[in-house]
């Protein structure tokens, strides 16, 4: 690594090397904090360095409700069409995964998996506004569907206190009451 780099190592810790000294490197957080790593604490760990990097990953995991099961194939192929469409960098030569699969079935809701990768650095801007795209192209296609995302909320367990369960549609409204509606 060379000053300038933007790097993360192994434990977590990343940013910009601002210096490389004897005893430790001191990096710059994408907060504008300065770090001071001692050198024995890097030595041994992994690191990247996202500055040699040209290539990307935008992730997302999806949850649809059950009521929307049917429609599932084509909100697929609608999700890689958008982003085929709307991501001009994105890889879909094999040499990268393209990979938008339904990819699991839970008690609450359907998952879908979409793992894209692009022609870019993993930093700076130009990833961020990608990202941004590949998330709006998400919603355009869902949207088009007339199909919206299952809603997660909280609920309470007896075991762990907490836990996040995903509200079908029909169950998360109300049903209006014309009494309570004419008060």
């Amino acid at each position: 690594m060379y000053v300038g780099d933007n790097v993360k190592f192994g434990d977590g810790t990343s940013g910009k090397v601002i210096k490389l000294g004897w005893m430790e490197t001191i990096l710059k957080g994408s907060d504008d904090i300065h770090q001071s790593v001692p050198n024995g604490a890097i030595q041994g760990q992994k690191m990247s360095n996202l500055s040699r990097l040209t290539r990307c990953q935008v992730a997302q995991t999806l949850r649809f409700d059950y009521a929307d099961a049917d429609k599932i194939p084509d909100i697929l192929d609608s999700i890689r069409s958008e982003i085929k469409r709307s991501c001009p960098k994105v890889i879909t030569d094999s040499t990268s995964p393209f990979r938008v699969f339904l990819t699991n079935f839970n008690e609450d809701h359907l998952e879908v998996m979409v793992d894209t990768h692009y022609r870019i650095a993993p930093i700076g801007d130009a990833y961020w506004i990608n990202r941004q795209n590949v998330l709006q192209a998400i919603m355009r296609a869902v949207k088009s569907h007339n199909v919206e995302f299952a809603t997660l909320c909280v609920a309470p367990t007896f075991d762990s206190g907490t836990e996040w369960k995903v509200i079908p549609k029909a169950k998360s409204r109300e049903p209006k009451n014309e009494k309570n509606s004419s008060k």
